[in-house]
């Protein structure tokens, strides 16, 4: 059950595309999550080597995905000013 079909994979073909396999996203604990956000993190800079050059930061990234499950969850209400990104549904603040 592929999103992307594979030739869209070939960094011959496609150099702006990274693919990404469901199971790369899979964690079941804290040391899971900042595997899998390592994991991400090398294969972004493996990809595109400007990455390879700037700071990414691990740990923002891991609360990130933190804060992702607690809304998902309901157990967070979602703040759109947390991040910068404003839903159309949501005025800007004043």
């Amino acid at each position: 059950n592929r999103l992307l079909p594979r030739e869209y994979c070939a960094k011959d073909s496609y150099p702006n595309v990274l693919c990404l396999e469901y199971n790369d996203l899979l964690y079941t604990d804290n040391d899971g999550l900042e595997r899998m956000v390592k994991t991400i993190k090398q294969k972004i800079q493996e990809s595109f080597p400007y990455f390879a050059t700037v700071p990414l930061n691990e740990k923002a990234a891991i609360e990130r995905v933190r804060d992702i499950v607690e809304v998902s969850k309901g157990t967070r209400g979602y703040d759109p000013r947390r991040y910068g990104i404003l839903p159309s549904k949501v005025p800007p603040p004043q």
